[in-house]
């Protein structure tokens, strides 16, 4: 075949088929293939070191929560939520009328039902006996996955205008829900996540008591999340989940157990943790020489606040009669704006 007819047959199979013409292509294309894979090879080996570990858990996750932190602190009001939860026993509730609307309300009947508000959810504690720590457990155990951003807790006759006590006995210094609501929205942050509504402040040495001490120290293995609190203040310590600390040697506390708290630190506490404590409340009295339920209330009444992440020395802050500098001195000199309401 003459020369010149070859290359013309040539050139028309390269018409053809252009990619015979590519093979310097093909090569480089495999080539790049290859450098991919290899520089996939040293990001997993790169992932496993203890540099990518440390971005990747520590500050990668820091970087991205910026963005979140601002943008949750531009919409915080709009975001809170409330609850209150009241344990009663045959006290006049017409007080419920005074919660904000928008508030959720949830009213455990220790000793029956009484005339029930349609906007109100009712309950009955099992095994309640006298004490409202049934209750309040009952709540963050039931509603544990469906709480509101901050939880109000009260007895029925929690305000001094519809309770029996008087003075500084009263259970707080409040006559109407109003200022318990307004102290909530305004001191219940999340850098001070609970708020006492008792009155008078009183010191304990822990565990020493004949009646309740016992019970404070069966119940204390199941505050060990809060310990680094209790030492101080500050975030949850590594070793705290794994190992009980050792208890205060003193406390302060507000009696009658009023208090708000938010979210946060009802879920510090794993659910479980709240089946445990009703577990001991609701069968302790099945057990001889061993303390009953009221002693687990006493005990709980008492440490409420250290279960919450507080110190044992109850801070001013987390106080609302300081807060709003209402002294004993002053519940002592008006007696006669107590109990009104009150029916015995």
């Amino acid at each position: 075949m003459p020369r010149s007819s070859l290359k013309r047959r040539r050139a028309n199979k390269a018409l053809d088929n252009p990619s015979d013409g590519t093979d310097e292509t093909e090569l480089d294309y495999a080539l790049l293939k290859k450098l991919s894979r290899l520089a996939m090879l040293v990001v997993v080996l790169f992932l496993g070191t203890n540099t990518f570990r440390q971005i990747y858990e520590e500050i990668l996750p820091g970087a991205l929560n910026i963005g979140k932190r601002s943008l949750r602190s531009t919409n915080e009001k709009e975001e809170e939520s409330y609850t209150l939860v009241v344990v009663n026993c045959r006290v006049n509730m017409t007080w419920l009328l005074q919660v904000p609307s928008d508030w959720r309300i949830i009213v455990y009947e220790k000793c029956g039902r009484q005339e029930e508000l349609s906007h109100v959810t009712y309950h009955t504690p099992t095994n309640a006996g006298a004490e409202e720590c049934n209750g309040y457990l009952d709540y963050m155990h039931d509603y544990y996955q469906d709480l509101t951003t901050v939880t109000v807790f009260m007895h029925g006759d929690g305000l001094r205008s519809f309770s029996r006590h008087s003075g500084t006995s009263a259970h707080t210094p409040f006559d109407t829900f109003e200022p318990i609501a307004n102290a909530t929205r305004q001191f219940v942050t999340r850098e001070h996540p609970f708020l006492h509504f008792g009155i008078k402040e009183l010191a304990e040495w822990w565990g020493r008591d004949p009646n309740h001490g016992q019970a404070m120290k069966i119940l204390w293995p199941l505050f060990r999340l809060s310990a680094n609190s209790l030492l101080g203040g500050g975030t949850m310590s590594e070793d705290a989940t794994r190992k009980v600390p050792k208890p205060p040697i003193q406390l302060t506390f507000r009696p009658s157990a009023h208090f708000a708290v938010r979210k946060e630190q009802i879920q510090m506490h794993p659910q479980s943790t709240y089946y445990a404590l009703l577990q001991q409340l609701r069968h302790s009295n099945l057990i001889g020489d061993y303390p009953g339920a009221r002693e687990f209330c006493c005990a709980m009444e008492r440490m409420w606040h250290i279960f919450f992440g507080e110190p044992a020395i109850l801070p001013k802050r987390a106080s609302a009669s300081d807060l709003l500098n209402i002294t004993e001195c002053e519940m002592c000199h008006h007696p006669e704006q107590a109990n009104p309401h009150y029916a015995s």
